[in-house]
C-alpha cells in the first residue's frame, strides 16, 4: 500500500520535479533532463552514470536509498533499477 500511495503525489507533480522540489544544483540536472537524450548528450554526461547527476533528495526518492548505497549494488541491480526510472 505503501508504494501506491507514495506514487500518487509524483503522478500529481510536474515530472521535472519529480515530487521532490530541489533545485540542481553545481553539476547536478533534473530527472527530465537526465531521461531526455538531446539534452543530457548535449551537457557532455556520460550515458552510463546518468543518475549520479541528480540531487540527492531526488535519488533517495527515486532509488529508495543514497547514492553510496547505490554504488555498491552490484551492477545487475543498478541497471535494474536505472531502467526502472528511464536513466540505462
Amino acid at each position: 500500500a505503501a508504494p501506491a500511495a507514495a506514487a500518487a503525489p509524483a503522478a500529481a507533480a510536474p515530472p521535472a520535479e519529480a515530487a521532490v522540489e530541489v533545485e540542481p544544483g553545481e553539476g547536478e540536472y533534473s530527472l527530465e533532463q537526465l531521461t531526455d537524450k538531446r539534452t543530457w548528450e548535449k551537457l557532455d554526461i556520460k550515458a552510463t552514470e546518468r543518475e549520479t547527476y541528480l540531487p540527492e533528495a531526488v535519488f533517495q526518492q527515486l532509488f529508495d536509498m543514497p547514492k553510496a548505497e547505490f554504488a555498491k549494488l552490484p551492477k545487475w541491480k543498478k541497471d535494474n533499477l536505472k531502467k526502472k526510472h528511464d536513466l540505462f
